[in-house]
């Protein structure tokens, strides 16, 4: 059962709650700092519910896991996939105009923020290339 379909108040929910943590390759804290909640709580909430020191996340936590599971999947599966025949060329014959597109391109799905990349300086040799670049990375400001 998928940690989505299984309420917090399950048995299984400590498990299924370690195995969607472990699947997304992040430790406890890194899990729950990403969630937006105390890295103390991640070992709790995964303890067996016959434990002591067990304890079951709120609905608003558990919204926030699964919206937090939820975007760190679709940065993995956006990673994970292949570029377009259009966008696979040959270092050499890129320019740097194109690169700055591509690197951009990359990073605002990696980082899920948009942003704008400049290369300074790129060498190209032997179908790999060294750029020394300048990265803008746009982030919203939460309101007040």
């Amino acid at each position: 059962m998928n940690v989505f379909d299984a309420k917090p108040t399950a048995e299984n929910y400590p498990e299924a709650l370690r195995a969607v943590r472990n699947e997304l390759a992040l430790s406890q804290s890194a899990f729950a700092v990403a969630a937006g909640y105390s890295a103390v709580m991640q070992g709790r909430y995964e303890t067996a519910r016959n434990k002591p020191n067990s304890a079951v996340p709120s609905d608003k936590t558990a919204k926030a896991i699964k919206a937090m599971v939820e975007q760190e999947r679709a940065k993995q599966q956006a990673l994970s996939q292949t570029p377009s025949a259009a966008e696979v060329q040959p270092l050499k014959s890129i320019s740097p105009h194109q690169l700055e597109q591509l690197v951009g391109k990359m990073l605002s799905q990696h980082t899920g923020a948009p942003c704008v990349v400049s290369v300074d300086n790129a060498e190209f040799s032997n179908g790999g290339v060294r750029m020394t670049v300048s990265l803008v990375v746009e982030q919203k400001l939460p309101s007040a």
